[in-house]
C-alpha cells in the first residue's frame, strides 16, 4: 500500500508487472480482547489490526453482548490514523453485574461489519468471552 500523508499532496505512480505477488496483507481482522470499565458501564475492545473508523456503526449494533446487556453506542478510539483503528469503546445502557459474557460481531444497522483498509471484514459470528 502507499499513502501519502503529508499536507502539501502530490501524486505517486506504482507500476508492477509480472509476477505472481500480491501485495495486501495476508490476515483477516479479529477481536482479541474485551475489557470492562471500572463502573461496568463500558467495553473496550481490541482487535489484532486496524480497521477503518467509518465501518463502526455509531450505535453499537455491530456487537450483540450475551446476558441481554444492552449496548447503547460505539466509538474508534484514536482515529487520526489514515489506517483506522484497533479498538472500539461501547458504552452499556447500564452497568453489567458480575459474570460471564460472550460479544459476538453481527453485521450492524450500517449493513456491514468492521472492516480493515483492504475491506476485509471481521467474521460475523465471531465470539470473544470475558468476566465481570
Amino acid at each position: 500500500m502507499v499513502v501519502n500523508q503529508s499536507s502539501s499532496g502530490g501524486t505517486y505512480e506504482l507500476l508492477m508487472t509480472g509476477g505472481t505477488a500480491s501485495i495486501s496483507d495476508g490476515f483477516d481482522p479479529r477481536l482479541e480482547t474485551a475489557s470492562v470499565s471500572c463502573d461496568g458501564t463500558g467495553i473496550m475492545v481490541s482487535l489484532n489490526k486496524k480497521i477503518m473508523c467509518g465501518s463502526v456503526a455509531a450505535d453499537g449494533s455491530d456487537f450483540l453482548l450475551s446476558n441481554g446487556a444492552i449496548i447503547s453506542s460505539a466509538r474508534p478510539a484514536n482515529c487520526n490514523s489514515t489506517f483506522g483503528t484497533d479498538s472500539i469503546f461501547l458504552t452499556l445502557a447500564q452497568p453489567l453485574s458480575n459474570g460471564n459474557y460472550n460479544l459476538q460481531m453481527v453485521v450492524g444497522t450500517d449493513a456491514n461489519s468492521l472492516v480493515d483498509v483492504c475491506t476485509r471484514a471481521v467474521a460475523t459470528g465471531q465470539t470473544i468471552s470475558f468476566s465481570v
